[in-house]
Parts: C-alpha cells; sequence; structure tokens
C-alpha cells in the first residue's frame, strides 16, 4: 500500500490482534509515511487487553511524515498517557487535517488505565490552536465490561 498510487480511502478492521500488533502497526507506519494519495483511513477493533497497542507508536509516528489524510477515524485499546499526548501532537500538525474522531474502548476489568480528562482537554485545546483545519472532531470512550 505505501507504493500504491491510486488509493484514497482504507478503511482495517481487527478482531484482537496480539500477535500481529507489531506487524500492523509497522504497515500502518509505512503506509501513511509512503502513500501520496490516501486521504480517508478508519480503522475499527483494538489490541487485546493485555497487550499495551502498539499501533497508536506507529500511526503516530506514520502521521507525522503523511501530507494527504483529511480523514482519521480510528478505535483505539487505552494506551500510555505519552503515546496519546505524541498522536495529538502528531496530528495537530497535519494542515490537511479535516475530520479526526478517536475512540477509546476502555475494558471495566480495573488493569487498563484511562486518561482523566483533565488531562485530556489540555492536549486536545492545543492540537486544535495549532491545526485551524479541522472541521469536526469528536472524541468517544466505551466501557467494555469483561475481557474479551
Amino acid at each position: 500500500l505505501g507504493s500504491n498510487t491510486t488509493i484514497r480511502a482504507l478503511k482495517l478492521r481487527f478482531h484482537q490482534c496480539l500477535i500481529l500488533d507489531n506487524v500492523i502497526g509497522i504497515s500502518l507506519q509505512y503506509m501513511l509515511s509512503k502513500n501520496k494519495t490516501l486521504e480517508c483511513l478508519e480503522i475499527q477493533g483494538q489490541s487485546p487487553p493485555q497487550s499495551p497497542s502498539l499501533r497508536v507508536k506507529y500511526l503516530t509516528a506514520g502521521l507525522r511524515v503523511n501530507s494527504t489524510l483529511q480523514e482519521l477515524d480510528v478505535d483505539f485499546a487505552p494506551f500510555e498517557n505519552d503515546n496519546l499526548k505524541e498522536f495529538f501532537d502528531a496530528t495537530s500538525h497535519l494542515k490537511s487535517f479535516a475530520y479526526l474522531c478517536p475512540r477509546c474502548i476502555v475494558h471495566s476489568d480495573g488493569v487498563l488505565k484511562l486518561l482523566h480528562f483533565e488531562e485530556l482537554v489540555p492536549l486536545v485545546t492545543n492540537m486544535l490552536n495549532r491545526n485551524k483545519s479541522i472541521n469536526f472532531l469528536k472524541i468517544s470512550f466505551f466501557l467494555k465490561h469483561g475481557v474479551t
């Protein structure tokens, strides 16, 4: 996909990808950094709760160098605060960005830490102050009971 010159939109769906999470993340980073026509990316599903999501790290690295993405609709498992800060920092530099919809799916087993609301607001505010091209922003948190 990195060298594909015609793809404009891509929708990925993952179902509990534990073993392939690193491979998927590297592929996402490569695609975002090399593809010059991709405008819309949707990623549904997240890593299992037993594994920290590496896709966030790789997705963020790819976003830092991408110049064509306009829409990002993505599901995340809860992740470390530093990864969230990096993600919002990367999105704040995308001048072509118009639509951002991150969703965080939180498991109620108590093992995973959710970023507090008061920590999220400054990150989003800074992103919006830097990037005036975002027309639509929706951040959602969903509580999922039990570990699946």
